[in-house]
């Protein structure tokens, strides 16, 4: 997956759970205007509309660019999908509301919207750390192609032993620096692959 698609992939991503995240706030709604359900199922459903359209989106540009054989890219829409299906949740939330004729919410309810709109921040800030756990890795990436660089000049250019001896051990010092960022980034990424798994049990 190159830096382009994943810019885009993650741009749509971020405004989907933007998205999920308007619609949460709208649902709170219904904790102090209830005798306006209606007005506010509607609202709710126009960002449902808007969530589709940007899954769709996303969906596009895979068939598009050819990212389905992509492993990085498949997990990102995996990811995608899973966030159109919180957003089609909380549709499906105020439509009960409204085929109920819900008139007064219990409070025992009131924590549970009030949560749903706690988490989608939290789902946000998420979103995002991946995106900088990935930006994290990439640094990785380039200094592999600048390790190579700076290696072939060394031997290419440099005539005094000494200095070769030197500057080899500077480089491959430098590029292990990138290396532990790597680990860093991959051991983040399972982190949030177990700490997933363990609430599946």
């Amino acid at each position: 997956m190159n830096t382009s698609d994943r810019e885009f992939v993650f741009s749509d991503l971020y405004r989907l759970t933007e998205i999920l995240q308007k619609e949460c706030e709208a649902l709170c709604d219904v904790i102090e205007f209830e005798d306006d359900i209606e007005t506010i199922v509607r609202r709710v459903g126009a960002l449902e509309d808007d969530a589709d359209n940007a899954f769709h989106g996303i969906t596009y540009y895979y068939v598009e660019n050819k990212l389905s054989d992509d492993k990085e890219a498949m997990l990102l829409l995996s990811v995608a999908e899973a966030v159109e299906t919180c957003t089609d949740q909380v549709d499906e939330l105020s439509k009960d509301l409204f085929r109920y004729n819900v008139t007064s919410i219990k409070d025992n309810a009131v924590s549970s919207i009030i949560s749903t709109e706690s988490a989608s921040n939290k789902l946000l800030e998420l979103i995002m750390s991946m995106k900088k756990i990935i930006e994290l890795d990439h640094f990785k990436v380039e200094s592999d192609k600048i390790y190579d660089n700076q290696m072939r000049k060394l031997f290419l250019n440099e005539k005094d032993p000494v200095e070769i001896i030197k500057w080899k051990d500077i480089y491959t010092s430098l590029r292990s620096i990138f290396f532990a960022y790597e680990r860093v980034s991959e051991l983040c990424g399972r982190y949030q692959i177990g700490r997933a798994s363990c609430r599946e049990r």
